[in-house]
């Protein structure tokens, strides 16, 4: 929370990428959810954006049993984009489909209120609470990215990748909109399906994709030059 702080103070970044998280309940119990989400808060007026992994332990980030379905946090803060994964199937230059990553993080709230932009939306229809994801990117170690590893490469995934390429996406956004296109995810809402590859299929244990807004994938993976012509 400290370091939330610091980077909204400082606001010279526009968009943040966060590859953590916690069990949301822990959050709200020790007070660094109500901390963090009123920093968040600020951050939205500057027009940054913080982008947070969805998790990686499935629907349930509280574990336990019987499996439920909590969500991560912060992640599931309303004042953020959280971003779920997905298993990709791809050439280098070709989609060619996508499912549900089974370990991506993903349900309805707790506690955190829904955001306006969320109302009525997809599986939250009928919701109070805020519903994680928004949005999904390649998560699944198994078609991840490749990346060096002590001069050697290594394949690697979860939504700690997910999460830093939707900061890459909305980076590009940045540099052909300007700094002043603001806050994310209300405008990601905004945005026509054809922008999306939309994943209906695969769960993540306690929840299942669908047509559409979903716990699992949100609205899907962004397709770039869709999104870019439509902002």
């Amino acid at each position: 929370v400290s370091d939330f702080n610091t980077v909204v103070s400082a606001n010279a970044a526009k968009v943040i990428n966060v590859s953590l998280g916690e069990c949301e309940t822990s959050a709200k119990g020790d007070g660094s959810a109500a901390a963090a989400d009123a920093i968040f808060q600020q951050a939205d007026a500057q027009g940054q954006t913080f982008s947070v992994s969805s998790g990686d332990s499935g629907s349930n980030e509280c574990g336990g049993s019987p499996k439920g379905t909590t969500p991560s946090w912060p992640a599931s803060s309303p004042y953020v984009v959280a971003v779920g994964g997905t298993t990709l199937n791809a050439t280098t230059s070709t989609w060619q489909g996508e499912t549900v990553w089974s370990s991506t993080g993903g349900s309805p709230s707790t506690f955190e209120p829904i955001p306006s932009w969320q109302v009525g939306v997809g599986q939250n229809a009928g919701h109070t609470t805020r519903g994680v994801p928004d949005i999904a990117f390649d998560a699944d170690p198994n078609s991840g990215a490749v990346i060096v590893v002590n001069g050697s490469p290594a394949q690697y995934g979860g939504t700690s990748l997910s999460s830093p390429l939707f900061v890459g996406f909305w980076a590009r956004m940045i540099a052909a909109r300007g700094t002043g296109i603001g806050f994310a995810a209300p405008k990601l809402y905004q945005l026509p399906a054809s922008a999306f590859h939309d994943v209906t299929s695969g769960s993540n244990g306690g929840e299942t994709a669908a047509k559409g807004w979903d716990y699992c994938t949100g609205f899907g993976s962004i397709i770039m030059s869709q999104a870019a012509t439509s902002l």
